[in-house]
């Protein structure tokens, strides 16, 4: 058995029944696999997360009925990793993102060098990019790399406002 803490953030991407890889450094190279079975429905105000049981089979006989050490020992520390697919779901890579205060933006290029800052709405949040629940729309091209740079610039050549 595996039980994992999954911080809050993570959660709206797991579902009981969707496979999990696991690997451990104390089986380097080894790759298990098992379905999640339980996703604990109260968070740990701690450290706002919950536990995700994943239940892996660790027999102690091998199929001709010899002993097996346990490969998993109690407390082994391992990772998990599930691969999430969403079909139709407009993304950005994490990269894009800025988050000057309370409101997530992004910089999309309006051609021949100039670019506008957008107002995003943000759903999940990935490894490596986010969901766009609204602000842009499919084909617009964002920045994804240099967008505090085009930020500072722009913040540079506003007009000031004096008293």
């Amino acid at each position: 058995m595996l039980f994992r803490s999954v911080y809050e953030r993570d959660l709206p991407w797991l579902a009981p029944g969707q496979p999990v890889e696991v690997t451990t450094p104390s089986l380097p190279g080894a790759v298990l696999r098992a379905p999640i079975r339980f996703i604990d429905p109260n968070l740990r105000e701690e450290t706002r997360s919950a536990v995700v049981r994943v239940e892996l089979p660790n027999p102690t006989t091998l199929p001709d009925g010899s002993p097996n050490p346990l490969r998993l020992k109690h407390r082994l520390f391992a990772e998990g990793r599930v691969t999430v697919e969403l079909p139709g779901t407009l993304t950005v890579p994490r990269t894009a993102v800025l988050s000057p205060g309370s409101e997530p933006l992004v910089y999309v290029e309006l051609g021949h060098g100039h670019f506008a800052a957008r107002k995003v709405k943000l759903g999940r949040g990935g490894d490596t990019a986010w969901e766009v629940l609204g602000g842009l729309k499919e084909g617009e091209i964002v920045v994804t790399s240099g967008g505090l740079l085009i930020d500072g610039q722009a913040q540079i050549q506003q007009p000031m406002n004096h008293p």
